[in-house]
């Protein structure tokens, strides 16, 4: 279940500056390697989900509708291209074993990433000042959220990606790289729950959403609102102190190993004809399924006959 754990090679992939970058044992964790030109600087654990940040283009500067098929980015290139990095933290690298893209990534990801960032950041003792996390963007909303809710500490939490390849004429993915660790070095993004670095704006993992497939500006916040932004590189919090969105719970998975599935059927006109086919259909594919969940379409009532196939299981 658990990964390949560090960059043990970063010293050759980052030419000039590795030089001077010095790979020293975390004294927290022993399945950790820091690099770093400065061993005063807060520490910051990368969790890679690798997603469109380290994805590449075999088809020019202005693809990035068909990319993936390039050569791989590896987070070693990424900290070659973002040195910056390197001068406000001392970085590792855990790295989760991810396939094609993040549509179809399940929960064991999220499980394997919130059991890690539990053990590195929130065991007593841990000097590490925070973690961040790069995934693809269809599902990082998910995948975050999920680490969110099972964080056993106020330490900074960032996701991050990017909505173009890192071949692209101008990647997106290199700033918010910067802005999520400097986001998690940050004193002000303690006790805020989890976050989302992503083209000059911070908001709240727990109200994002992905609102634009294409643009590099999609996840907002938009009834509550962004709880930060970017200036010359470093994050500015529109609210002081500590801020957690209200109601959000915590749920401890120190020892799950996978979570149940649940289908989630939404509400519709008509919507009675179509249930019956869409249970029986989520129990074809999985004989062990017996949770549904029911978005309705009004805050009032719900069709009762919608849940006729259900009670007559």
């Amino acid at each position: 279940m658990f990964t390949s754990k560090s960059l043990t090679a970063l010293a050759i992939g980052l030419g000039a500056i590795a030089s001077q970058a010095k790979a020293e044992k975390s004294t927290f964790d022993s399945d950790l390697t820091w690099v770093s030109t400065d061993s005063s600087l807060p520490k910051v654990v990368i969790y890679n989900a690798r997603g469109t940040i380290l994805s590449a283009s075999k088809y020019g500067r202005l693809d990035n509708i068909n990319y993936g098929s390039g050569p791989p980015v590896t987070v070693d290139h990424m900290i070659g291209n973002v040195t910056e990095v390197l001068k406000v933290a001392q970085l590792a690298v855990v790295s989760f074993p991810v396939t094609g893209g993040s549509a179809g990534l399940n929960s064991s990801l999220y499980l394997n990433i919130t059991q890690h960032a539990n053990r590195h950041l929130c065991t007593e003792g841990s000097d590490i000042a925070g973690g961040i996390m790069f995934h693809g963007t269809n599902t990082l909303e998910e995948t975050a959220f999920g680490v969110d809710l099972t964080l056993n500490c106020s330490k900074p939490f960032v996701a991050t990606g990017a909505m173009r390849p890192d071949t692209y004429i101008s990647p997106d993915g290199r700033s918010n790289f910067f802005q999520a660790v400097a986001t998690a070095v940050s004193p002000d993004a303690r006790d805020r729950g989890g976050l989302i670095a992503f083209n000059d704006r911070i908001t709240s993992i727990y109200y994002s959403t992905k609102s634009n497939a294409n643009t590099p500006d999609t996840f907002r916040s938009i009834e509550q609102g962004n709880v930060g932004a970017f200036l010359g590189g470093q994050p500015y919090f529109y609210f002081s102190g500590p801020s957690y969105p209200t109601g959000r719970p915590h749920f401890d998975v120190t020892n799950t190993t996978e979570l149940p599935a649940v289908v989630v059927l939404y509400g519709h006109r008509k919507f009675f004809l179509l249930s019956p086919a869409c249970f029986e259909g989520a129990n074809s594919l999985d004989r062990g399924l017996r949770r549904l969940a029911y978005v309705r379409g009004c805050c009032q009532w719900c069709q009762v006959s919608a849940f006729l196939p259900v009670e007559n299981r």
